[in-house]
């Protein structure tokens, strides 16, 4: 009997300590998603899933035929040089910059350290601004006054834009007035191939 009760004394004691085995993150829940393949992406057919990560080849200062051969994108070459980094947009929430963007819905890393605050409705997939990660004396803070169209909804072959917006901010905590351009210009359609994946109709 007194085997059994130390025994289950320190089954209760492993119990009430703190697990420190690192759990899974959870998976994130993902929108459906059909498209109907009438040559044309709406809003329904992009549903921002928060949480999930594709993954992405970089290269620097590699050689990218950007030029579709016979409706054909091949951007599937592997080089040793290549970095492979996971993407993906992330709720807008406890971001030191979060209060700045009210209309901001999602976040993504857009390299060095900055991120990209966007918010998506019917009309477009829109860019709120930029922001550091971090908080601090040379933090960058961009809120634009308009939010640019990074895709006006829906999205077709030939559609072409050039949207400006001038503004105020801070850049690497340096007061900074400028103007930022995005052209968007679709090319095409046809398949798309990049490592491991062939992706048609694009």
């Amino acid at each position: 009997v007194c085997l059994l009760v130390r025994r289950l004394a320190l089954i209760l004691l492993a119990a009430c300590r703190t697990n420190e085995t690192p759990q899974p993150v959870p998976a994130p829940t993902l929108p459906t998603c059909e498209p109907n393949r009438d040559g044309m992406i709406t809003a329904d057919e992009l549903p921002i899933a928060l949480g999930a990560k594709a993954d992405y080849y970089t290269s620097t200062n590699a050689a990218v035929n950007l030029v579709a051969q016979n409706s054909v994108w091949d951007l599937s070459q592997e080089r040793a040089t290549d970095q492979v980094i996971a993407l993906g947009p992330v709720a807008l929430g406890a971001q030191w910059y979060a209060a700045k963007f009210p209309g901001g819905q999602f976040v993504v890393d857009a390299g060095g350290g900055l991120d990209g605050i966007y918010h998506q409705d019917a009309q477009a997939l829109w860019l709120d601004g930029t922001a550091s990660q971090m908080d601090g004396a040379n933090k960058t803070l961009i809120v634009y006054p308009t939010p640019l169209p990074v895709l006006r909804f829906p999205v077709t072959d030939g559609e072409m834009f050039t949207s400006t917006v001038d503004f105020a901010g801070t850049i690497d905590g340096l007061p900074f007035n400028g103007s930022d351009e995005l052209d968007v210009d679709v090319s095409g359609s046809g398949r798309l191939d990049v490592p491991y994946v062939q992706f048609s109709p694009t």
